[in-house]
């Protein structure tokens, strides 16, 4: 019995120090896609393409049944990128106020690429900024939510995650 209650208590644990933070899975505010942030052994943060809620373009699209790539890339040579996988957000360091700056975000839907910021809003709420200008000022931002239980959409589409 006292095994049982320590296991969970360490799973606990483990779960709670996995979730805090910036690293981890979010489901951005449309819930159309979901982002895989990772810190390297540098400090830099990175985003990728982890789940797509159409992974293929939809019936009436010119390419209808086709797994999503970047072609509205503004780069001709990029565009066969499938969008799954796809790195979204780089470069971005954490300064001494606890945000991440100084790094990009992608847009997938126009093809353009932003400059890039973040930070927690709480544990489980991030707001991704791509900015115009440098300084953040001329941009839009998105509130993602932390995906506690990725099994629920990972075992529906094609994703990028293991």
């Amino acid at each position: 019995m006292k095994k049982y209650v320590l296991s969970n208590i360490l799973a606990l644990c483990l779960f709670a120090f996995v979730n805090s933070g910036f690293e981890g899975l979010w489901m951005m505010n449309d819930e159309k896609f979901m982002i895989h942030i990772t810190k390297a052994d540098d400090g830099e943060y990175k985003g990728y393409v982890d789940w797509l809620k159409y992974p293929v373009y939809p019936e009436g699209d010119k390419e209808a049944g086709v797994q999503q790539y970047d072609r509205n890339n503004s780069k001709e040579e990029l565009r066969d990128r499938k969008i799954i996988g796809l790195q979204n957000v780089g470069e971005l360091y954490k300064n001494k106020k606890g945000k991440l700056t100084g790094g990009w975000v992608y847009d997938t839907w126009n093809g353009n690429k932003y400059y890039g910021s973040a930070k927690l809003i709480d544990e489980n709420t991030l707001s991704l900024k791509g900015s115009i200008d440098k300084w953040g000022i001329l941009g839009y931002a998105m509130k993602a939510k932390r995906v506690d239980n990725p099994k629920k959409y990972f075992a529906k589409h094609v994703t990028h995650h293991e």
